[in-house]
């Protein structure tokens, strides 16, 4: 989806709330190209960084050719420019091949342990809809971010029908902050203006099985509407998968009790107040500075569930101790 001019608002908005630090660490899951939104935004483009305390001018973002029906955003500038004027340290993850990133495929791979717990903001800006395993992508995010930092997501909820693999109901984000003890930094949505046309393609395909379908959907138009959400990550434990069930709801399963330990034990979690907020940055400045082979190890005794473990009687009071 790419990066467009919305986005520097709430990216200032975040950073007036205290979640991204001066010379933190950002990397994007998927590496970013700004849309011509984005571009033209320049005043928005200069308070950002006098927020962030940049004395010199901005990068000069220019198009290096101009979009075609099947790409808009090529010859799009690529955004680590703008992240490094900011003053933060840039990574991304893309399998495409873009100079620096670090092909991880989200699909299988675990996160190195180099970069486990590393970065204050990870950036999800319409990727993981093109990605079959959602599981192991949001896994992915959870890891790389460190204790207290920003996830933000903006990706596709209506529309876009032939975009990617899927689009996101709120509910999945309510559910994911249950699940790994998030707090909602920020919530909403965007829709497009004008609507869009159904997709030529997609109604073609249709009327190879449904002929009527052409006259039903041939002059249809849709919304295109993206959700954006800022999660903070409080608690430094394995991530845990979304359920579908009502809060509250009990099982007598062993096996779905500690899977789900976070949700069939909903006391297991405490304490996402100031106590927690000042814990996890804490672990994040603590993250920061230790070596590799520690973060590592710690990472693996969380996996064998000797921190946050669904033990009977067990329960978790504040984030295990970095």
């Amino acid at each position: 989806m790419g990066m467009g001019g919305g986005v520097l608002q709430l990216l200032m908005l975040l950073k007036r709330q205290g979640h991204i630090p001066n010379g933190s660490s950002v990397i994007e899951i998927g590496a970013q190209q700004f849309d011509d939104s984005f571009i033209k935004e320049t005043d928005d483009i200069a308070a950002a960084g006098r927020l962030f305390g940049r004395a010199a001018a901005p990068p000069s973002f220019v198009r290096t050719g101009p979009p075609d029906t099947t790409n808009p955003l090529a010859g799009a500038p690529l955004s680590r420019d703008f992240w490094a004027w900011l003053g933060l340290d840039y990574a991304s993850i893309d399998i495409d091949g873009t100079p620096g990133s670090i092909p991880l495929d989200l699909n299988y791979d675990e996160v190195p342990a180099d970069l486990i717990g590393r970065f204050a903001l990870v950036t999800n800006f319409g990727t993981t809809e093109h990605v079959a395993n959602q599981v192991q992508s949001f896994k992915i995010i959870h890891d790389l971010a460190a204790p207290g930092a920003i996830m933000l997501h903006v990706v596709p909820t209506s529309g876009m029908l032939n975009h990617g693999f899927v689009s996101y109901n709120p509910k999945f984000f309510w559910m994911l902050r249950r699940s790994n003890g998030y707090i909602v930094a920020y919530m909403t949505m965007s829709r497009s203006d004008p609507d869009s046309e159904f997709p030529k393609d997609v109604v073609d395909y249709l009327s190879l099985y449904d002929p009527p379908a052409q006259s039903r959907f041939g002059n249809c138009r849709i919304p295109e509407i993206a959700l954006i959400v800022a999660l903070q990550k409080i608690y430094d434990m394995p991530f845990i998968s979304p359920i579908d069930v009502q809060t509250g709801t009990t099982t007598e399963d062993v096996a779905l009790r500690e899977r789900y330990w976070t949700v069939f034990n909903p006391d297991a979690l405490v304490g996402s107040g100031f106590a927690a907020r000042a814990m996890a940055r804490l672990q994040r400045w603590g993250y920061a500075r230790c070596p590799t082979w520690l973060v590592a190890a710690k990472r693996w005794v969380l996996g064998r569930k000797v921190f946050g473990a669904p033990i009977a009687g067990s329960k978790i009071t504040r984030p295990p101790r970095g």
